[in-house]
């Protein structure tokens, strides 16, 4: 179809070109989506969902009030960066893992119950460090995947303008050349 037809082999090539690259931000797209779960019991979800019950039910176990208010302020900014992906909300749980140390520290429990909680905190922070990346990591591919579409659409619609104006031409050769054809059927013959 583009024999003949340089500006729309090159419009050709170009969507092929932009195209893959969309689709490269695609899979990284269901890549990232993957990880992160596709569900609240599957992938880098599930196991964050399971750190953070595991500790919050040991520090129910041990009747400590204020490391739970501790660890929902932690919740509290868990959520705030799933529903904003803002990463202040990471620091801001940096800065309450320190107060749950400290009150770790400061709690009436066995030393082997403190040293078991804060093995636990390093878990739950793990986890949701990991969680906040790869979901930071998913945004830029979403931005990317969107921008991606957006420089290739423009590209889609001048091929498809081409065709059609290839189409149309082709249509009325074809119009003329019938026509052409039925004159000479037409005239008389000697």
């Amino acid at each position: 179809m583009a024999v003949g037809k340089p500006d729309l082999a090159r419009q050709i090539e170009a969507m092929r070109a932009s195209l893959k690259q969309y689709q490269t931000h695609f899979a990284a797209v269901v890549e990232r989506k993957g990880q992160l779960g596709l569900d609240e019991k599957s992938g880098l979800e599930g196991r964050l969902r399971a750190s953070v019950h595991d500790i919050e039910s040991r520090v129910d176990q041990l009747h400590q009030p204020a490391l739970l208010v501790t660890m929902l302020m932690m919740r509290r900014h868990e959520k705030d960066f799933m529903l904003r992906r803002d990463r202040k909300y990471g620091d801001d749980m940096k800065k309450r893992a320190v107060e749950f140390i400290t009150g770790i520290e400061k709690a009436d429990i066995p030393e082997a119950a403190k040293s078991e909680l804060k093995q636990k905190l390093a878990d739950y922070q793990r986890e949701f460090f990991t969680w906040m990346e790869t979901a930071l990591t998913l945004n830029d591919e979403l931005k990317a995947t969107s921008a991606s579409f957006s420089a290739v659409e423009p590209v889609i619609e001048a091929v498809s303008k081409s065709v059609n104006g290839i189409r149309v031409d082709a249509d009325r050769l074809n119009v003329a050349e019938r026509d052409a054809s039925s004159g000479r059927s037409k005239s008389p013959s000697c």
